[in-house]
């Protein structure tokens, strides 16, 4: 069971506990959210809280659980640490606040609507080891318009990845860039062939 604790303003933590068997978290008066410890982050464990501006996880954290952070409005800025091997289904879904993620190479597969409805992001970067996008990761982040993949095999992806959720159905996005190895665009053309990107 989650434990909370209100800590004294005099040092700037304004709430404290514990997000996983093994993670802790304070929060401080500027709404920056500090993970410390080891394993996986529970599921929901900040879902909606809109006092969450600001994440840092520091290293040891292992996984971001299902709708981590599911519809924390004011999140403007998220560090991942290249601990992290996995994020989990809607873990940042509805988190208009963000424009640009940064994905290290450690994560291998993002679930299920990870960062849909993240209507606010222009830039992705996608790290080297990056193998499974699943259905609908990025979908519905209409002002998406650059993402760098450092994979040199790419990644598999469910169906709507990277599609935008318009009045007559799933479409594609116009204008967005994508940025690949050099001797992986070949790969990459093969595959948008099968499935757009």
């Amino acid at each position: 069971e989650e434990e909370t604790v209100r800590e004294d303003a005099a040092n700037g933590v304004v709430e404290s506990g514990t997000c996983g068997d093994n993670l802790t978290w304070t929060l401080d008066e500027e709404g920056t959210l500090t993970i410390s410890g080891s394993g996986s982050i529970k599921k929901s464990a900040f879902e909606s809280d809109d006092r969450i501006k600001k994440v840092i996880i520091n290293n040891s954290c292992t996984s971001i659980g299902n709708s981590a952070f599911y519809d924390c409005e004011k999140l403007t800025s998220i560090t991942i640490p290249d601990s992290v091997t996995s994020i989990g289904g809607s873990a940042f879904e509805g988190c208009t606040g963000l424009t640009n993620i940064t994905v290290p190479d450690s994560v291998t597969s993002i679930g299920n609507g990870a960062f849909y409805g993240c209507t606010n992001l222009k830039t992705l970067y996608l790290g080297k080891h990056i193998s499974n996008l699943k259905t609908g990761a990025f979908a519905n982040c209409g002002k998406l318009r650059n993402i760098y993949c450092r994979a040199t095999t790419p990644p598999s992806r469910g169906d709507y990845a990277f599609m935008f959720d318009g009045s007559t159905g799933y479409t594609s996005y116009v204008g967005a860039l994508i940025y690949v190895p050099a001797s992986a665009v070949s790969a990459y053309k093969s595959q948008k062939k099968k499935k757009n990107w």
